[in-house]
């Protein structure tokens, strides 16, 4: 018998032994299924980015740089969601003025030439977006649309800073010259 023949036997009497054996084949898995997940829900699983039971180490998130932190993962409690509650965290993170915030992290990036804060303050940005989206799914408030503008605009420009920052584009000079989203999109104040 070459391996060819083997390989149609052994599908043969498989598929033989199933049409025979059908109900119970069936019912063992059926009490199989139920077993493993009687025992998954007695295990706490561990939040991507929080150390598990298993593995003390923290995950680090898919796609992000090494040794950043993971913002969207560190939280052990679930934030508030109120309007001025966003506020007062997109207020925590950009400072008095977005024009600021952006333009001190691209100094430090080219002192530094490292793009983990402006990595981290975006991912930080976007925690407070979801946390937004979050509450807009919820009810409907007037201050949403200037809110979510400005978180939005927030978003662009350090999009938009860590893009340069990445392809290692001239910043210094793109700076000089004015040409950086941040020096020419409006200035977030809240």
């Amino acid at each position: 018998m070459n391996p060819e023949e083997r390989v149609l036997a052994a599908r043969c009497y498989r598929a033989d032994h199933y049409a025979k054996n059908r109900v119970e084949i069936n019912w063992q898995r059926a009490e199989n299924r139920r077993a493993s997940r009687a025992t998954k829900k007695c295990q706490p699983v561990a939040p991507m980015g929080q150390p598990s039971a298993k593995n003390p180490m923290l995950i680090r998130c898919p796609g992000r740089p090494k040794g950043t932190k993971n913002h969207s993962c560190s939280g052990t409690h679930e934030p508030t969601n109120t309007v001025s509650d966003i506020q007062t965290a997109l207020k925590s993170i950009i400072g008095n003025s977005s024009r600021q915030r952006v333009q001190a992290l691209s100094e430090r990036f080219l002192a530094s030439r490292d793009y983990k804060d402006i990595y981290d303050t975006l991912s930080a940005v976007e925690e407070v977006e979801a946390r937004f989206c979050k509450l807009a799914m919820d009810s409907h408030h007037q201050a949403f649309s200037t809110l979510q503008h400005a978180i939005r605009t927030v978003i662009r420009v350090l999009e938009d800073l860590l893009m340069s920052a990445m392809e290692d584009a001239d910043m210094s000079d793109l700076t000089k010259r004015g040409l950086m989203l941040y020096q020419n999109g409006p200035d977030i104040t809240l």
